[in-house]
C-alpha cells in the first residue's frame, strides 16, 4: 500500500472520531480523505486496517468512551491521542 493512500486512511480514521466531523457520513470523510468513491475507500480501508471503516467505528467507539468518557464535545487532543493508542497496536 502507498504512502499517499495510507496516509489518506490515517487523516480518515483521526476524522471520524474528531467532534468537528460528527455531523459527516463515514463516506463523506473518505471523500475529504481523498478517496475518488465510497469502494476505493472502504478497499483501501479494509485492507490498511483489517476491517471497514464501519466496523472500526463501532468498535473503536466503544474503547473510546471506556478510555476517555468521550463524548461527542470532547476535546480533539484526548480523542487523537487514543486514536494514535489505537492505530498504533492495529
Amino acid at each position: 500500500m502507498g504512502f499517499k493512500t495510507v496516509y489518506k486512511i490515517q487523516w480518515a480514521v483521526e476524522a471520524l472520531f474528531d467532534p468537528s466531523f460528527k455531523n459527516d457520513t463515514i463516506d463523506s470523510i473518505g471523500a475529504c480523505a481523498g478517496f475518488n468513491s465510497k469502494s476505493q475507500f472502504y478497499s483501501a480501508f479494509k485492507k490498511h486496517k483489517g476491517m471497514t471503516p464501519y466496523q472500526f467505528v463501532k468498535k473503536h467507539s466503544n474503547i473510546l468512551n471506556k478510555t476517555t468518557g468521550a463524548s461527542p464535545s470532547s476535546s480533539k487532543a484526548s480523542v487523537v491521542h487514543v486514536i494514535k493508542k489505537m492505530t498504533d497496536s492495529k
